[in-house]
């Protein structure tokens, strides 16, 4: 008797689980015909073929509209106009620094590789340019003389000519005592 009521719990604890993870909390749109899809970070949703009347049903928890074309975005996309470097293509360290930071380039790519370093309000503080040959490199970079506090550093690697910038990186550092 004590097994079967055993038994009998744990099928209700399930169900009850089971229900509760049922129902999704993201915004979804149904309709006639479309398609959806998820990129990096974000998520799409495309419909076709709606009715021409625009009907919505709301309740506490559901909001049914029908007859409108809905987008769906769980992130906002950015148009970045130019190529960003792969996480394990540069490598900054230490972050938190104290005087010397060190830039580790491991891209295959060579060309020029400017460097800048802009405090939080935009301001240009330090610029390093050289030309990277497409095997790893380290570059050590003293700012001991720059006061603590957050910095960004931007890694452009330029076109032959220096002007055009053919991929970037912006990475945040801090600086401390």
């Amino acid at each position: 008797m004590v097994l079967k009521k055993g038994i009998i719990i744990c099928v209700l604890c399930f169900l009850i689980y089971s229900y509760g993870h049922a129902q999704s909390i993201y915004p979804s749109t149904i309709n006639i015909t479309g398609n959806y899809g998820s990129q990096g970070n974000y998520q799409f949703e495309l419909s076709f073929g709606e009715s021409a009347s625009i009907v919505t049903q709301t309740t506490s928890t559901l909001v049914v509209t029908s007859g409108v074309l809905q987008s769906f975005t769980s992130f906002a996309s950015v148009y970045n106009a130019f190529p960003s470097f792969l996480p394990d293509e540069i490598k900054i360290y230490p972050n938190p620094f104290r005087d010397i930071l060190e830039i580790n380039l491991l891209h295959t790519n060579s060309g020029k590789i400017k460097v800048e370093l802009f405090d939080v309000q935009g301001k240009k503080m330090k610029e390093l340019l050289f030309f990277h040959f497409g095997v790893g490199r380290t570059e050590r970079w003293d700012l001991s003389k720059f006061p603590q506090g957050a910095y960004m550093i931007a890694i452009n690697q330029l076109d032959g000519t220096g002007k055009l910038i053919l991929r970037r990186g912006i990475y945040k550092v801090l600086k401390i005592k």
